[in-house]
């Protein structure tokens, strides 16, 4: 077979993004080293066939190979499963600002709508300002008493509770 220069690119083209994904995975001091104990995924899914039909007593055995905290790859979401209440405890004391973010979906932020609401807008001085104004403007005493007759008239607390 001889060689040509179509055929020799065409394999350059399709080896060289293998080739250095391989050497990305496996090099000393990546960043997988820090990265808790999990088990092997698949290459594109990760651990999504892994779990079974019944994920939460497939992740509660992961605990006694690779101990209360493990790392698993959900497709191409990382995803962290805490098993215990000290890991838990020592994770929200110690590491809270890292893990103070949340997975956006890209419609949402592409429209804006991650900044419109306290509940999506991204942890910082913008969110302090958020959560400040939200606590002094919507769940003041005076707000919370100015609505009550209309949450009671919706709610029928006064029906219920009595």
């Amino acid at each position: 077979m001889k060689w040509t220069y179509p055929l020799f690119v065409y394999c350059v083209v399709l080896l060289a993004p293998a080739v250095l994904l391989f050497r990305r995975r496996h090099q000393s001091g990546s960043s997988a080293s820090w990265l808790p104990p999990g088990p092997p995924g698949w290459p594109v899914f990760g651990n999504m066939f892994d779990l079974g039909q019944m994920p939460h007593k497939t992740i509660a055995g992961l605990r006694s190979a690779y101990g209360p905290v493990v790392w698993l790859r959900i497709g191409s979401i990382n995803t962290m499963v805490v098993q215990t209440a000290e890991a838990a405890a020592v994770l929200f004391k110690s590491h809270d600002a890292s893990f103070a973010e949340r997975k956006i979906i890209e419609v949402i932020g592409a429209h804006g709508f991650d900044r419109a609401a306290l509940s999506l807008a991204p942890y910082g001085p913008y969110w302090r300002a958020m959560k400040r104004m939200m606590t002094a403007e919507m769940l003041g005493q005076r707000r919370i008493g100015e609505t009550e007759a209309i949450r009671r008239r919706h709610g029928g607390v006064d029906r219920k509770c009595s």
